[in-house]
C-alpha cells in the first residue's frame, strides 16, 4: 500500500481519520495507482522524444518527420532495423558525400564489411605539373610484385585507361564512378582446431576432412568512423607474399605488425605427447611458403604453412601427438557445422530437463563422471546409465574441435530407449562456483551449455538404435553442430522403434556419408535443419522427412529417397534427384528429376524443378514462368534459368552457391523476393536493395555509385 499522496495530508487531518476508521486514506490510495500511471505515462512521453529510447511503434513516425527511406529488415543486420536506421540518418547527412560516409554506408545497409574506391584516382592520365601525383605512375612497377597481386581488386594502386561502361556493368575506371566493394562471403573464426594428419608423417592439412582449402583473413574492426578499410578489416583470402615479408621482419627484431600483432591471423599449436596440452609455436618459428610441392623446412622446430592451399609441413622427423591451428575459414551463412554461435537456436535439444550429461575432450584431463577422452566412451557410459534409468534425457558436448575416431557401431552404438532423448551437441561447458559446496569448489550445471566457437569432426558411421516397444513412447536421438566423416544411420531388426532423427547444424560429408535409415522404424520422424548432408534414404516403413534450410547432395543418384514419405523441403537446394510419396516445396532448387508418387496433394511453389519432372500442382515456378513468358526458344530459356554454383564441392566456401550473374528468375524468385535455394536466409537481394536505395539520397551529385560484390576465387583475392 503506497501512502504518498495520504502522507501530504495535514497530521491532523490523518490523525481524525485514523480515528475514523482510515476512509480517507483508503480513498487516496485508489488515487495513488492512478496518480502512478499517469506519472509513468508522463516519463514514458519524454523518452519517446528520443529515437534510442521511444516505443517501437514511434520509430516509423519519427523518421517520417526525418523523412527517412524505408529499408528492407535483414535478420542479424542491426543498420537495417527501423530504429538503428533513422538513429544515423543525422550522422549520414552530415557527412553527405564523403567516402567515408558512402563506406559506411554500404556496411549499415547490407551488414556486410566494405570498401569504398573513387576510380577517378586510379586512372591514368596527363597530370598538371601544379597538381602532380607521384603516387600515380601512369605505368605498372613491375617490381612491386606485392601490388601486382591487386590488380583489378579492391586494393589495386595501379593507374588504369579510362573505362567508358556503365559502373554496375562491367564498369569500374571512369572520372564519375565510385566502387562500392562488398564481401558477401564471411570470415569464421575456428580455435585450435586438430589438423588432419596425412599420409606422410609431418604433413598436415588445416582442413578437417584433409582437403586443401584456403585460410581467411579474421577482419580486424575499425574504430575510427573515418577509417578507410584495408585488407586486414575484410574477409578475404590470406596471401602468401604479406605474411611472408612481416614474419621476415619479426624475425630480424622488427616490432609485430598488422599480420602477426596482438591478434594472429594464424597460429599454430602442438602437443608432444598425448596428454600434453597444445602450447603455442612463436611466430618468429613459423615459415609462410608456397606447398604446392610439399618442402620440409631445414631449420629445426620450424613449421611452415601454406595459407593459400592450406597445408602444414613440419621438419623430417618431427612428429607431434597432435598439431592444431588457429585459423579463420569462409562461408556463406550459418549453415552446416561451422563455428558461429547458435545459442539461441537448441530448442529441440534443451526443450526439456537434462538430467544426465557427459562432456568429451583431448584438451581437459579425464574426471570421472563429468569429462571423458573420447565419443565412444561416453556413449558407452550413456548406454549404462539409461538402461537403469529408464526416461533418460541426456546430453554429449563435445569441447573442443578435435578429430575423433568415432565409429559407433555394433556394440558401441548408442541405444536410446522409451522416453528417453541423447542430443551430442558442439558446445562448451562452462565451470561455476558451487554456491551449496565448500569454498572454491566447482560444478557444471546440467544443460548449461556455450554452442559457439566449436567445430569437432567425427569420423566413421554413427549407428542409433531405438529401444522401445511398440506400446511405448518412442525416444529421440540429435546431432547438433558437428562434421560426420561417415554415415548417420538409424538401424536394428523388428522391433527395433525410434521416434525421432534430427540432425541441427550438422554436415554429412556427401560423397563419404549420407543419413540413412535400415529398419522399420513405422513411428519415425526425420528432421533435417540447416544442415549440408550426403544423400537421405529412407524405407518404406518411415512417412515423415522435413528438411529446412539445407543442402542434400548426391549428383550421380537419388538425393532424397523417401518412396513412402510425405516429404516437406523449405528453403533447401537439392543437388540430385527426389523420389517420395507427397511433395511440400517451397523457396527451393532442384537440380535434378523429382518424381512424387502422389500428386493430387501437396504443392511446389516458388522453386526451381527442372523439366520432365512429376511433382503436384506448382505455383510460381521455373522455369514454367520464364517459358510462359516466352522470348526466346525453349531450350534457350531452360539454360538461362538453370542454376549453377560456384562450387559443389563439399567445404569449399562457395559451395552450393548461386554464380554471380545468375538469372533473376531464380536470384529473386523466392516467396521474400530473395534467392532460391538454402542461401536464400542470407537474404542478398534485400541486402544490395538497400544499398542501391539509400545511394539516390546520400551520392553527390554527378557521381554514379553501385555495390560491387567480390568473389574470393578471384585474382584480386589470391
Amino acid at each position: 500500500m503506497s501512502d504518498r499522496l495520504y502522507d501530504l495530508l495535514p497530521a491532523a487531518l490523518r490523525r481524525r481519520d485514523l480515528e475514523a476508521g482510515g476512509v480517507l486514506r483508503a480513498l487516496l490510495d485508489a488515487f495513488t495507482g492512478q496518480a502512478d500511471l499517469v506519472d509513468a505515462e508522463l516519463a514514458r512521453m519524454g523518452e519517446d522524444w528520443f529515437i534510442e529510447t521511444c516505443q517501437e511503434w514511434l520509430v516509423p513516425y519519427l523518421g517520417d518527420l526525418l523523412g527517412v527511406r524505408g529499408l528492407h529488415p535483414v535478420q542479424g543486420v542491426p543498420g537495417t532495423a527501423g530504429r538503428a536506421w533513422v538513429a544515423n540518418t543525422l550522422g549520414f547527412r552530415r557527412r553527405k558525400g564523403t567516402l567515408a560516409m558512402l563506406e559506411q554506408l554500404s556496411r549499415d545497409t547490407t551488414g556486410w564489411p566494405a570498401k569504398a574506391v573513387e576510380f577517378f584516382e586510379l586512372l591514368s592520365a596527363t597530370q598538371n605539373l601544379n597538381h602532380l601525383r607521384l603516387h600515380r605512375p601512369a605505368t605498372a612497377d613491375l617490381r612491386r610484385g606485392e601490388a601486382l597481386e591487386l590488380v583489378d581488386g579492391p586494393f589495386d594502386t595501379f593507374a588504369h585507361t579510362v573505362d567508358v561502361r556503365r559502373i554496375g556493368a562491367g564498369g569500374r575506371h571512369n572520372i564519375p564512378n565510385v566502387g562500392l566493394y562488398l564481401w558477401p562471403v564471411s570470415s569464421y573464426w575456428l580455435p585450435k582446431a586438430t589438423a588432419f594428419a596425412l599420409a606422410d608423417p609431418g604433413t598436415y592439412a588445416v582442413d578437417p576432412l584433409g582437403a586443401d582449402r584456403p585460410l581467411f583473413m579474421p577482419p580486424r574492426p575499425e574504430t575510427d568512423i573515418e577509417h578507410f578499410a584495408a585488407e586486414e578489416n575484410v574477409p578475404g583470402l590470406l596471401r602468401r607474399r604479406p605474411l611472408f615479408a612481416e614474419l621476415e621482419a619479426l624475425r630480424a627484431g622488427a616490432p609485430p605488425g598488422t599480420f602477426f600483432g596482438d591478434r594472429p591471423v594464424f597460429r599454430v599449436h602442438r602437443a608432444e605427447a598425448p596428454g600434453d596440452p597444445l602450447s603455442e609455436v612463436d611466430p618468429v618459428d613459423v615459415q609462410v611458403c608456397d606447398l604446392t610441392v610439399w618442402r620440409r623446412p631445414t631449420v629445426a622446430g620450424r613449421v611452415a604453412v601454406d595459407p593459400v592451399l592450406g597445408r602444414v609441413a613440419l621438419p623430417d622427423g618431427d612428429v607431434p601427438d597432435r598439431l592444431a591451428v588457429s585459423h579463420a575459414y569462409g562461408g556463406v551463412a550459418d549453415v552446416g557445422a561451422g563455428s558461429y554461435s547458435r545459442r539461441g537456436d537448441l530448442g529441440p535439444v534443451l526443450d526439456r530437463p537434462v538430467t544426465w550429461q557427459l562432456a568429451v575432450s583431448v584438451s581437459e584431463p579425464p574426471v570421472p563422471g563429468e569429462v571423458v577422452a573420447d565419443v565412444a566412451a561416453a556413449v558407452a557410459e550413456w548406454n549404462d546409465y539409461q538402461d537403469a534409468h529408464p526416461g533418460t534425457v541426456g546430453l554429449i558436448t563435445i569441447l573442443d574441435s578435435h578429430r575423433y575416431a568415432a565409429d559407433l557401431t555394433a556394440s558401441a552404438r548408442p541405444r536410446v530407449g522409451a522416453g528417453a532423448r541423447l542430443s551430442i551437441v558442439a558446445a562448451s561447458w562452462p565451470v561455476i562456483p558451487d554456491a551449496s559446496g565448500p569454498p572454491g569448489s566447482t560444478v557444471r550445471p546440467l544443460g548449461r551449455i556455450e554452442p559457439s566457437g566449436l567445430r569437432p569432426c567425427l569420423t566413421g558411421r554413427i549407428e542409433v538404435l531405438g529401444t522401445a516397444a511398440e506400446d511405448e513412447e518412442p525416444g529421440e536421438f540429435c546431432l547438433d553442430g558437428l562434421l560426420v566423416d561417415g554415415d548417420v544411420r538409424v538401424v536394428g531388426a523388428a522391433p527395433a522403434n525410434l521416434g525421432a532423427l534430427r540432425l541441427r547444424h550438422t554436415g554429412v560429408v556427401p560423397g563419404k556419408g549420407g543419413v540413412q535409415v535400415n529398419s522399420a522404424n513405422p513411428r519415425l520422424s526425420v528432421e533435417l535443419y540447416r544442415c549440408l548432408s550426403g544423400p537421405v534414404k529412407l524405407p518404406a516403413t518411415v512417412t515423415s522427412l522435413e528438411i529446412t534450410e539445407s543442402v542434400v547432395q548426391q549428383e550421380t543418384a537419388r538425393a532424397i529417397d523417401a518412396p513412402e514419405a510425405a516429404v516437406s523441403v523449405v528453403a533447401c537446394t537439392i543437388l540430385g534427384q527426389t523420389v517420395a510419396k507427397e511433395l511440400y516445396a517451397s523457396d527451393c532448387l532442384f537440380t535434378q528429376k523429382v518424381k512424387i508418387e502422389r500428386t493430387q496433394s501437396g504443392c511446389v511453389r516458388f522453386s526451381h524443378v527442372p523439366p520432365a519432372s512429376l511433382t503436384p500442382r506448382r505455383h510460381r515456378c521455373q522455369p514454367d514462368l520464364a517459358l510462359e513468358a516466352g522470348g526466346a526458344p525453349d531450350a534457350q530459356i531452360i539454360a538461362r534459368v538453370t542454376p549453377a554454383f560456384v562450387a559443389e564441392d563439399f567445404g569449399h566456401f562457395g559451395y552450393a552457391q548461386l554464380t554471380p550473374g545468375t538469372a533473376p528468375e531464380l536470384s529473386t524468385g523466392a516467396d521474400d523476393g530473395t534467392e532460391m535455394g538454402v542461401f536464400g536466409v542470407v537474404h542478398r537481394p534485400q541486402r544490395l536493395a538497400n544499398l542501391t536505395g539509400a545511394l539516390d539520397e546520400y551520392l553527390p551529385f554527378g557521381l554514379a555509385a553501385a555495390p560491387l560484390p567480390v568473389s574470393p576465387a578471384s585474382r584480386s583475392e589470391k
